[in-house]
């Protein structure tokens, strides 16, 4: 934090003047972009006037929003002139503006060397405005591409008869933001070693047999269980093992915070590995409530086996209603009713524990309309998640996470669809529980 200097030492600061001149904006909004970038902060845009200033930022390395927002708050104060005193930092999710934290500069002075609590107890924690008067954007932020090429590893584990399948090999990221909240992203993969192998599902009656591949492509009845159940997960191992380069996803999604508490998303394109189609969401989340409401209609078709552009015949509209809420100690449960992707209908309940250091351990259990007996083995669908911050292995701040979700079994009772950038974990982290869970960074 900088000190402002006197009124003697500055009287063209701290009148205001400087905000006449029309190169002053983008002089300060270069320099704090700059700085900010420093601290792995984009700024997305900026509203300034003589007494008041609000930045919309993005958080791209640390794992508590208010890490960032601290950071944000003391950088602010060397790069503005002294006679802004009010400062609204805007946290920003995939262009979504999140919620916006009010600041006195005076308070931010005076309490720089206090516990983190006294400057939680003066700070204003507010729904973010869609667009504030004289909000200017970064110049040259927009169209923007990011990319990589890294490993990748998938495991598989419990199958009797192979206990660890593992595959590993090249992947390529993408991510193209067109416009705030107009995002095109993709990934290619390419496999190296493994001894993961495409086999179809289990032969009925025949403990430990599967069909062939070939078998199982070649027979569309077999996509069907002789209960009459449409295999949409049970054949994931025709998804794997592919020598040739794969394309997990590819989608062009929108987010939007089109009116107060409301956030919405379309996503289109190859999904996941095993289906595409179109996918929306409206989310309902005051940011200062724990509880959050949101409603999600999908319309697939199950992809080829190969992971390119081709599909297959099955179709289905699957749906949700979601209900979320936080309690104390970093426990979220969340209960989601609607259609799942075999046309089952049903409830799914999820209880997560997120950790004070990043660690996130969860379990959750699905029962539909499926009987024990078409479900199969298992009668109905359970399992535990885990999410690991890269931060906890690697020794510096980040935002990336490895994660898993551990089944002794994969069946088609219960399966719902896997889409990137589900709302609810977008923008939970800048509203009031999860934001205050983490406060103790502040100054950090």
């Amino acid at each position: 934090m900088r000190p402002r200097p006197s009124s003697a030492a500055d009287p063209d600061g701290w009148s205001g003047q400087w905000a006449a001149d029309p190169t002053a904006q983008p002089a300060i909004q270069t320099a704090l972009a700059d700085a900010l970038s420093k601290e792995g902060q984009l700024l997305e845009s900026m509203a300034l006037t003589g007494n008041r200033a609000e930045v919309r930022i993005r958080n791209q390395r640390y794992i508590q929003q208010a890490e960032a927002i601290g950071r944000t708050a003391r950088l602010m104060t060397r790069a503005l002139p002294p006679s802004v005193e009010t400062l609204v930092i805007t946290s920003s999710a995939n262009g979504m503006p999140a919620s916006s934290v009010t600041l006195r500069r005076s308070d931010v002075e005076r309490l720089e060397n206090t516990e983190a609590g006294q400057i939680a107890a003066v700070a204003s924690l507010t729904d973010a405005a869609a667009t504030p008067a004289g909000l200017v954007y970064t110049e040259g932020l927009y169209p923007r591409l990011r990319w990589r090429v890294g490993p990748y590893l998938d495991l598989g584990l419990f199958d009797p008869q192979e206990p660890l399948r593992y595959e590993a090999g090249a992947e390529a990221r993408a991510r193209y933001e067109i416009t705030p909240g107009l995002v095109l992203s993709g990934k290619l993969r390419q496999r190296v070693v493994g001894n993961t192998s495409q086999r179809g599902p289990g032969i009925p009656g025949q403990r430990g047999e599967h069909y062939t591949a070939e078998e199982y492509e070649a027979d569309p009845s077999l996509e069907v269980t002789p209960q009459g159940v449409q295999r949409v997960r049970s054949d994931t191992r025709m998804y794997t093992g592919n020598h040739s380069p794969t394309i997990p996803e590819l989608t062009l999604a929108w987010f939007a915070h089109p009116v107060q508490n409301v956030y919405t998303r379309v996503t289109g394109g190859l999904l996941e590995r095993a289906y595409g189609g179109v996918s929306a969401e409206v989310l309902w989340k005051p940011v200062d409530s724990p509880l959050a409401i949101g409603v999600e209609v999908n319309r697939v078709r199950k992809r080829d086996f190969d992971g390119l552009f081709g599909f297959r015949d099955y179709e289905v509209t699957t749906g949700h209603v979601s209900a979320y809420y936080e309690f104390a100690q970093g426990y979220t449960a969340q209960l989601d009713v609607g259609r799942y992707l075999a046309g089952d209908t049903g409830a799914t309940v999820t209880v997560t524990r997120e950790f004070a250091n990043g660690w996130r351990l969860g379990a959750f259990a699905t029962k539909t309309d499926m009987s024990a007996e078409e479900f199969g083995e298992g009668s109905f669908d359970k399992g535990i998640t885990l999410s690991i911050p890269i931060a906890w292995a690697v020794g510096t701040p980040s935002r990336d996470r490895a994660g898993s979700t551990l089944r002794s079994l994969s069946r088609d009772g219960g399966a719902r669809l896997e889409v990137q950038d589900r709302l609810y974990d977008t923008i939970r982290d800048s509203h009031s529980t999860k934001l205050y869970q983490g406060w103790g960074r502040f100054w950090r």
